[in-house]
């Protein structure tokens, strides 16, 4: 009903066919005129009076639910406005907060694995070279899994304990902090992306991968990532650390 008298053709129209309704069966008994006396014009006025006023009162209380649902929609559409531009806020100092974080993160990681290089340049090349020196067997197919394998057999031997156990743990702290700033983002995929790529510029692909593997052994914060690193870009393969695992008989490079 209220949206049908929405519109102002509307009102006229209900009015009309109203006043036809209740006016009509008077005029057709009594009649419609000037009266002779006051008390037929009190009549008069009495029966319409009595059948109008009940329609007014319909009418103005029509037009307050009507004012008051305006205003309403307009309060909660400044209420979103504002909910809009504090959430933007929000968002813009969350997201600066967190590159100050990453920079700082990556940063550290970056410099604890500089510390290693200073006494050996070649420490995760030779690590590689451990890798990529065990002999394959199997099928094309099985090379990632083999090469997998044996990584993560590398990286327990005893004489790789501990050793990347700081770096593993800022690893795991970094992308803790990826994978959250992720779930408050409509486009987790993107955020994630964005920052894997942006670890790039602190690590090699040696590096990164290495680091990955032990704390995929090791680092129990990053374990518990797991479930949510589907998130994050792989890591890169290990036949494609250096060419002499793609330079191996029978395995093409991709």
């Amino acid at each position: 009903m209220c949206k049908f008298l929405n519109k102002l053709r509307n009102v006229y129209t209900f009015l009309v066919i109203f006043f036809l309704i209740i006016g009509v069966p008077y005029i057709m008994k009594f009649g419609f005129g000037f009266w002779n006396t006051q008390s037929e014009w009190g009549v008069m006025a009495t029966y319409f009076g009595g059948m109008l006023s009940p329609v007014l009162a319909f009418f103005t209380v029509i037009i307050l639910i009507q004012t008051n649902g305006k205003n309403q929609r307009s309060h909660r559409s400044v209420l979103r406005q504002n909910a809009r531009h504090h959430q933007q806020v929000v968002s813009q100092a969350e997201q600066q907060l967190f590159n100050s974080l990453f920079v700082q993160l990556a940063g550290d990681l970056e410099k604890s694995v500089e510390k290693k290089l200073e006494s050996d340049s070649s420490y995760f090349t030779k690590i590689t070279d451990e890798l990529c020196n065990i002999p394959f067997t199997g099928t094309v197919l099985d090379i990632d899994e083999f090469y997998s394998e044996q990584a993560n057999e590398i990286i327990k031997s005893e004489k790789y304990r501990g050793v990347f156990e700081k770096e593993s743990e800022l690893f795991a702290l970094l992308f803790e902090e990826v994978i959250d700033l992720a779930g408050k983002s409509r486009h987790p995929q993107e955020i994630t992306e964005k920052y894997f790529y942006r670890l790039k510029g602190y690590l090699t692909k040696e590096q990164s991968f290495w680091i990955n593997i032990y704390a995929e052994q090791f680092c129990e914060n990053y374990k518990y990532l797991q479930k949510d690193m589907r998130k994050i870009p792989s890591f890169e393969s290990p036949r494609r650390l250096k060419d002499k695992i793609n330079a191996i008989e029978g395995i093409s490079n991709n």
